[in-house]
């Protein structure tokens, strides 16, 4: 039996869907294991890394979306372990993934509120960096013995105007 006479064992209504389960499979995952260390801890790549997961996943047109919760925890969880007292902070304070008592957050919201904390968090690290021990003093000359002052050279008067004139 010829192959182009062969019926497809699904229908082509089924089909329509360009996609494929493959990108579908893969955006899934993407949006499920992307993390913020694999964008170098830059938050803004990791923000932008998710949305295009979301969009891909949205432009699918598939019969399903993934819920705004469970959009909200992957986000949350997939910050990494740095941003564990910012989440503990968040599940208190607000309404998230459709759990606590505070006032209801939105993925976008919770993205501006994650992106504040990042900014806060290398500010303390720069600030940490700066003020651990303090630094051993130079020996300048005033500390020195007199006998081992350097002496600084003097530029001599010819060496002045320049190129021997």
């Amino acid at each position: 039996m010829d192959r182009s006479t062969q019926t497809p064992k699904w229908p082509i209504e089924a089909s329509r869907n360009t996609a494929g389960p493959h990108m579908v499979r893969r955006a899934v995952h993407d949006l499920s294991t992307d993390t913020l260390q694999s964008h170098n801890d830059d938050i803004r790549e990791y923000i932008q890394a998710f949305r295009e997961h979301l969009y891909q996943l949205d432009r699918a047109q598939l019969g399903w979306s993934i819920a705004q919760e469970l959009r909200q925890l992957l986000f949350l969880i997939n910050l990494g372990p740095s941003f564990s007292d910012f989440r503990g902070h968040i599940y208190q304070c607000y309404k998230v993934a459709g759990c606590g008592d505070g006032p209801e957050l939105t993925l976008d919201q919770l993205m501006e509120k994650a992106e504040d904390e990042w900014h806060r968090l290398k500010l303390e690290k720069k600030i940490s960096l700066g003020s651990g021990f303090p630094r051993r003093p130079s020996m300048t000359n005033s500390l020195r013995p007199i006998g081992q002052r350097r002496v600084s050279q003097i530029p001599q008067p010819d060496r002045i105007r320049g190129h021997g004139d």
